[in-house]
């Protein structure tokens, strides 16, 4: 029986973490943390690692040494990041870490309630090395959206996938592909969107606008814990108060049955 249970949960999950609607938003969220740092922490980006290397170069080529350092960190931050990540899911971890997608959104949520949170005068330094860490733990995470690999944080792959499928639904007119379109699509918009959110909410809040991202990975995580519960038998499930009362009512009309059958047949 928990044998069954654990892999009802395995499987639930998996298929949750894949999920349009999930991709949608954690998208929204990559979008908005690209936007946080390039338009908050001095011009360097969160996610797009392409980005981060050209601006190092252009740095070294013009001898802006602070420049070079900070983009530099990021791209360690990021690769960190998914070291962490990776090892979310090693056999040896996983015995004590049962949920590594739910551990990522979770060290990601707390570090960005805490960026939000930092007091005024934290270099920039440290906080884009925080965003940038837990964008690599969320795009090493979460890389499917159904039968398809995406990038939750970045859109250059997401861009490829949705001119290969209009490509090709253009030659075979198939369901698939068309599907594929809608998905990948929506998934770029929704980029978009976060990245427009991101900048206008930095510019107006400044570090605090971390908290709106945060508030968007919550909603990962509760989506992913509504699954788990769903694939709980009713058996297992602690009961609620409404259902305590209802097996009160029915243990004390039992007992007045086996009192006094005759009355319990009349009635």
């Amino acid at each position: 029986m928990s044998n069954n249970l654990a892999a009802n949960r395995e499987t639930a999950l998996n298929e949750a973490h894949q999920k349009l609607g999930l991709g949608l938003v954690l998208a929204m969220a990559g979008g908005f943390l690209d936007a946080f740092t390039y338009v908050g922490q001095s011009h360097v980006f969160a996610n797009a690692m392409s980005g981060n290397v050209v601006l190092t170069a252009l740095a070294f080529q013009r001898g802006d040494w602070d420049g070079a350092s900070r983009t530099l960190s990021a791209i360690a931050a990021f690769m960190v990041g998914v070291v962490v990540a990776n090892t979310l899911r090693l056999p040896q971890v996983s015995r004590v870490i049962r949920r590594p997608h739910i551990t990522a959104l979770i060290l990601e949520l707390t570090l960005l309630a805490v960026i939000g949170a930092a007091p005024h005068g934290v270099p920039d330094s440290v906080i884009v090395l925080g965003v940038t860490f837990v964008a690599a733990v969320q795009t090493s995470t979460f890389r499917r959206l159904g039968d398809w690999a995406f990038a939750s944080t970045m859109s250059t792959g997401n861009l490829r996938s949705l001119a290969d499928a209009l490509v090709d639904w253009t030659i075979g007119r198939r369901k698939l592909d068309a599907r594929k379109i809608a998905h990948f699509g929506a998934v770029c918009l929704a980029f978009f969107v976060g990245a427009v959110i991101g900048g206008v909410t930095t510019i107006r809040w400044g570090d605090r606008a971390a908290w709106v991202a945060a508030l968007l990975v919550t909603i990962c995580v509760i989506h992913l814990l509504l699954h788990l519960r769903a694939e709980e038998p009713r058996s297992t499930r602690r009961p609620t108060a409404p259902s305590l009362l209802q097996n009160r009512w029915h243990d004390a009309r039992r007992v007045r049955r086996d009192i006094n059958p005759s009355q319990e047949n009349t009635s």
